[in-house]
């Protein structure tokens, strides 16, 4: 599954909550994650809601590069990695 699917279907899933989400464009061989660990941010009202999409079976690797980055900057923003699995469902885990 490409991320470009992963990513469309997220936005979809959030803009019917009634979120507005924003990631950064795609440049050929450039990182484009937001502090390089964040795929999207999406907001509604005064909630925000930080990011991570990836194929379920890349999800724990994910979190881990979370965690090593809260670790190594001694910080911490909550945040979600949502991993699509093959019938287009999402698994969240949240940090």
């Amino acid at each position: 599954m490409t991320e470009s699917v992963i990513k469309k279907a997220v936005y979809k899933q959030l803009e019917s909550e009634g979120f507005v989400g924003w990631s950064a464009p795609k440049v050929k061989y450039q990182e484009t994650d937001i502090f390089g660990i964040y795929d999207g941010v999406f907001v509604k009202d005064s909630e925000i809601r930080w990011l991570q999409w990836t194929s379920v079976g890349n999800m724990r690797a994910r979190e881990k590069k979370i965690n090593s980055f809260f670790q190594k900057h001694k910080c911490f923003i909550p945040c979600e990695v949502w991993g699509m699995r093959e019938d287009k469902t999402f698994k969240i885990i949240y940090i």
